[in-house]
């Protein structure tokens, strides 16, 4: 069935929508945390920081090929593990967030998919789950970013 526009979505189910939408960002963000390992991504990343400013400073002064190549070489293993400590959560993720849009959503609401809440063009029950999640996901996704940012800026000082 398609969604039909002009019938408004009754607001218990946008409400049971940003519910289930909100559960499965906490539940993603816990997730992404405890198989992440966060402190670790951390550590590997202002040790990268730390060989990238070396490496720089070394092309700045026009050091020898063999020594600006082991310093490259160096960052290469960091950054292969950085993206495997990214990558780990999304074998988890990717399959919770198909199981939560086909089975729960899917199966739940599928008596209100003729109804359609207008967001910027009018979109079925689906559809604005995927909104919601996607637009506050990322805005959670930027805070928790730069609550990591500050906390590498810090551990780069202690280091220093």
């Amino acid at each position: 069935m398609s969604a039909i526009p002009g019938i408004p979505m009754p607001f218990n189910v946008v409400l049971i929508i940003i519910l289930i939408g909100i559960a499965e960002i906490v539940l993603s963000t816990v997730l992404q945390r405890k198989l992440g390992n966060p402190k670790k991504a951390r550590e590997i990343q202002a040790h990268m920081n730390r060989v990238s400013k070396e490496l720089k400073e070394l092309v700045k002064n026009n050091a020898p090929k063999d020594i600006v190549s082991s310093k490259q070489k160096e960052i290469m293993p960091l950054a292969n593990a950085s993206m495997k400590l990214s990558l780990k959560p999304m074998i988890v993720l990717f399959p919770l967030f198909i199981f939560i849009y086909y089975v729960i959503i899917g199966m739940y609401l599928s008596g209100w998919q003729k109804y359609v809440i207008n967001f910027i063009v009018p979109l079925h029950y689906k559809g604005f789950f995927i909104v919601f999640v996607l637009i506050v996901g990322m805005g959670s996704g930027v805070v928790i970013s730069l609550y990591d940012r500050k906390k590498i800026k810090e551990k780069e000082k202690q280091i220093e």
